[in-house]
């Protein structure tokens, strides 16, 4: 019981008082209490604490993590309860909350499956419950892909728990637990999902857009793995392998470095308790790849001891063994010695000093056979002259011959670059590669592409001319023989999107934006690349301003480049949305594009007409998904509009068909208008002359447009004259929709506010709010003139002289009930003024005394006002009117025992009938006369002590009574 109350006053101190740091300290004191004090409170107390989970803290939303998680350990059923908290926390809005709850999620998890597998019934609420759990167990897994490091990090223990959970083992909780099969746990299919998550772990690692906190993370979680369950060593170590060969291509040297020194202790740690042998020599060699010496391999290996077959041996056969230990050592050091002497340019040198002997007899031989010969043949030649011809020296060369030395020859002009440079001739080198690319594509262009891209700065002039020289090739200026040849551009454009491909994959937004602006002819198979490139979020700016450019300087392509720049107006990410807005709002500003871009905007409006969303909504990504979009979204609501909202703030005149689309659509798009309408209407300004123009054509059914219109502009200043004149000449003469009288309240007379109050407390309850509210806040006089303010006494009064046949009761009652509750407005001092005047007019309002009732409830410190009221009452013969003498005889029960003299101022038969209806109001009323002083009670006519005290009097017949309940 005594926890019970400090647990009670613990949860009410969190809820009400303290700044966070406070509160989380209560609930810790809760968590104490119940989870290690006292664990029968918890089903008692689990809704309470449950509550929490709403707050705006972060800080308090960790605490019900970790008290959910603590609870679950304890009573793993508790996750039938919870679980519906734990999806919800799941989706919060702070990554914090949401990096402690994956955090828990790793023991609530392991909880909930062996609960599960101990489970000897399964019903529906349970198989439910697993459903969700595998739902938030999906949402986790899923974040590994996810750009937030903070989150995958988490994402990645989450992981390596379900990988040791799900496979065999002795010790705690895995599949081993699970021996047999039940409702909802299947062996084989928890052993497969282990294997999918285990490798998609390893895939993970290996993943170019790794980065290096979350690469350390899975290191670690793998490593873990491979050390608890040995079947995945081999594979991992594999995973490392190529870790070690890929690493310093991702990241910066000190990221390289502390990723390599986390592999490495890993590795050590595995070989600590590594007892396979087979391995020993894979870990070494890995080890030594990541930085290990042989001494720490060495320390780390598992020391293996060997039974010998025989228990005894000798001294000295030890001692043999160790001598032939060291002798074979020598020799392999030796050997190794011999080795590195006789390396390959070595072995080179000593063959050549050992040649040159024979060499130099050699050629004196053949120098002096050749002598010899030279002489004979002279002598045969002066004999007999024959003619020379070249083909029967020259033999042709074949193919491959032909190949390999034009390629030789380009290398040798790609690597004359320094010396073609110095001699002032690289121009002409230029021209002579380029030129030998065009004309022999096929054998050359991979060796020039590889050159440029080698050094794609320093060689961009190489591309560009490239570039240049296959489009004068295509179009047919150096053409000879053939000039009437049909122009192809099949060449060239594969070499600009090659180009342009390369510097978007590799990142040069520079060279990208260089090559596109300058390249001689803009191929659609380019501008489509920019539209890839204007939709990736890294580069949304940098390529709508390279669209702009080319639509100002390209008026060839300018149609297909405003197409594609309006296009991206409604593209589903919001960033790039509103990139190419900004763009199109610069571009809109200059006539040459005005119109064209206004059609665009009327055209994407004119869309709402249609049953479903048009496919030219949706980028190629969405049109590929499976479910297609049979209905308006919201999203696709905002997408058609965008564009149009963007430029009616400049626009006005583009404001004026929207009414008319207005009308012919459903309820949710005129919802959706309704909701962003605010900020472009409100860059209009309350003068716009379309505006008003809108005013006054509304068309019938788009009174809630422009009445939500007017409320925007007129919620922070008075609206025109000329504003007000048209809304009341609509109001009176097309549409008599009061509606529309709401935005321009302040613009209207003390007495057309109050003859019109019958039709406002009509509307629905929201909105007569905001028209009182609107009434209340004419106080300002820059606002409007004094003589047409309205008091809140005079809203109130005005509110009681509301006949029934203008209104029914119940509706004034609601109005009187909305003025009460803003209690700010109404203060006793208001309320004693409106009481004053009511009670003064003839006939008394009906609903007067529910009003003197609601004061007092609001303010009991009226009650000597009040009495005044009832005494002025009684002058007034409230009897004659039942409503009124109904609620006097409330009023004075209510007022006991300040009524009592008010009472006995009442006629004999009116106080008879007092006293017969409540005969609380008599025994009080005998219990107050026998107090007073004899003088006083001498005071009392005797005509009315005989109704007080006469006895058969004190009940009433049963039937009366009924009928004045």
């Amino acid at each position: 019981m005594i926890f019970s109350l400090k647990i009670v006053d613990l949860l009410n101190q969190a809820l009400l008082y303290g700044n966070d740091s406070t509160r989380v300290k209560h609930l810790r004191h809760v968590q104490e209490l119940i989870l290690r004090k006292d664990p029968s409170l918890l089903n008692h107390f689990l809704e309470e604490v449950l509550s929490f989970q709403t707050d705006k803290s972060p800080e308090i939303k960790k605490t019900i993590i970790s008290f959910i998680e603590e609870a679950c350990q304890q009573n793993p059923k508790l996750i039938v309860k919870v679980i519906d908290s734990l999806t919800l926390l799941l989706h919060d809005d702070n990554v914090f909350v949401q990096k402690k709850l994956i955090l828990s999620m790793v023991s609530i998890y392991k909880s909930t499956l062996a609960w599960l597998s101990k489970s000897e019934s399964i019903d529906e609420l349970v198989c439910s419950v697993w459903d969700m759990m595998t739902n938030i167990k999906n949402h986790i897994v899923s974040i590994l892909n996810s750009n937030d490091d903070r989150l995958c990090t988490v994402a990645i223990k989450f992981i390596e728990m379900l990988a040791l959970t799900l496979t065999r083992h002795e010790q705690d909780f895995s599949i081993n637990s699970n021996a047999n099969d039940n409702e909802i746990l299947f062996r084989t299919k928890l052993e497969q999902e282990e294997k999918e998550m285990t490798e998609k772990l390893l895939e993970f690692i290996l993943s170019e857009k790794l980065s290096s906190v979350n690469l350390i993370a899975a290191v670690e979680a793998v490593s873990n793995i491979a050390r608890q369950r040995s079947d995945y060593i081999s594979r991992i170590l594999q995973i490392f392998e190529v870790l070690h060969v890929n690493l310093s291509s991702n990241f910066i040297d000190s990221q390289v470095s502390s990723v390599r020194k986390t592999i490495k202790l890993k590795l050590l740690n595995l070989l600590k308790y590594s007892a396979s042998s087979s391995i020993q020599s894979q870990y070494s060699t890995l080890l030594a790849d990541f930085g290990a010496t042989q001494a720490e391999i060495l320390k780390y290996s598992p020391k293996v001891v060997q039974e010998s077959k025989r228990k005894f041996i000798s001294n000295d056969h030890s001692e043999n063994i160790k001598k032939s230990k060291t002798m074979n050592n020598v020799k392999l050091d030796i050997d190794q010695d011999i080795k590195q002497e006789k390396s390959v340019p070595n072995i080179i040198d000593v063959q050549r000093n050992d040649l040159l002997p024979w060499v130099s007899s050699t050629v004196d031989l053949k120098i002096l056979s050749t002598s010899i010969d030279f002489i004979s043949n002279s002598s045969k030649q002066q004999k007999k002259i024959k003619s020379f011809k070249l083909s029967n020296v020259l033999k042709p060369l074949e193919f491959n011959d032909i190949q390999r030395m034009s390629l030789d020859s380009f290398h040798r002009v790609l690597n004359a670059e320094v010396i073609c440079d110095g001699h002032g001739v690289d121009q002409i080198r230029q021209k002579v590669m380029t030129r030998l690319v065009c004309l022999f594509e096929q054998s050359f262009r991979n060796i020039y592409e590889d050159y440029i891209f080698a050094d794609v700065r320093e060689r961009y002039d190489l591309a560009f001319i490239w570039l240049y020289q296959e489009y004068v090739y295509a179009n047919g200026y150096l053409t000879i023989f053939d000039r009437n040849k049909k122009k192809n551009f099949t060449k060239y454009d594969n070499i600009l999107c090659r180009l342009l491909e390369y510097f978007f994959q590799e990142k040069y937004e520079d060279l990208f934006s260089r090559l596109i602006t300058s390249a001689p002819i803009i191929t659609d198979n380019a501008l489509f690349i920019l539209k890839r490139y204007c939709q990736n979020e890294n580069y949304s700016h940098h390529g709508m301003n390279i669209l702009r450019s080319l639509i100002i300087s390209r008026i060839i392509i300018r149609e297909k480049c405003l197409n594609l720049l309006l296009i991206l107006t409604h593209n589903e990410d919001i960033s790039i949305r509103n990139n190419s807005l900004n763009v199109i709002q610069s571009l809109h500003e200059k006539k040459e594009f005005k119109i064209s871009i206004e059609q665009y905007a009327l055209k994407c409006l004119s869309y709402l007409r249609t049953l479903k969303p048009p496919e030219i909504l949706f980028s190629d990504n969405e049109k590929l998904l499976i479910v297609p979009a049979d209905a308006w979204t919201e999203d696709s609501i905002h997408r058609c509009l965008s564009l149009y909202l963007s430029l009616i703030s400049s626009s006005h005149h583009l404001i004026q068909p929207l009414s008319n689309i207005y009308i012919e659509v459903d309820k949710d798009i005129k919802r959706v208008i309704l909701q962003i309408l605010e900020t472009p209407v409100r860059a209009m300004g309350v003068a716009s002359l379309e505006l008003l123009k809108l005013v006054k054509n509304c068309p019938i059914g788009a009174e809630a447009l422009i009445t939500h219109i007017l409320h925007i502009h007129t919620q922070q200043m008075t609206p025109s004259r000329d504003i007000v004149e048209n809304i009341q000449d609509l109001y009176y003469k097309r549409i008599p929709d009061v509606r529309l009288l709401i935005p321009i309240l302040s613009g209207l007379g003390k007495c057309d506010i109050i003859n019109t109050l019958p039709k406002f407390i009509k509307l629905p309850p929201p909105m007569v709010k905001e028209v009182f509210k609107r009434v209340l806040s004419l106080k300002d006089s820059s606002r409007t003139l004094k003589t047409n303010l309205i008091l809140p006494s005079e809203l109130l009064i005005a509110l009681h002289r509301i006949s029934l046949e203008e209104c029914e009761l119940k509706t004034i009652i609601n109005a009187t009930s909305i003025c009460f509750n803003e209690c700010s407005t109404y203060t006793s001092d208001i309320l004693v003024d409106v009481l004053q005047q009511l009670v003064e007019m003839t006939p008394i309002p009906i609903l007067f005394m529910r009003t003197v009732l609601q004061a007092f409830s609001l303010y009991p410190k009226m009650v000597h006002f009040i009495m005044n009221i009832l005494q002025r009452l009684i002058s007034k013969q409230a009897w004659k009117q039942p409503r009124i003498w109904e609620g006097f005889i409330k009023c004075c029960e209510k007022t006991r025992p300040h009524s009592y003299p008010i009472l006995l101022q009442l006629p004999p038969a009116q106080l008879k009938h007092v006293l017969q209806i409540t005969s609380e109001l008599r025994d009080g009323l005998v219990g107050h006369i026998r107090s007073m002083s004899s003088a006083q009670h001498s005071s009392i006519p005797s005509s009315r002590s005989i109704v007080i005290e006469d006895d058969s009097e004190n009940i009433l017949p049963v039937s009366l009574s009924n009928s004045t309940q």
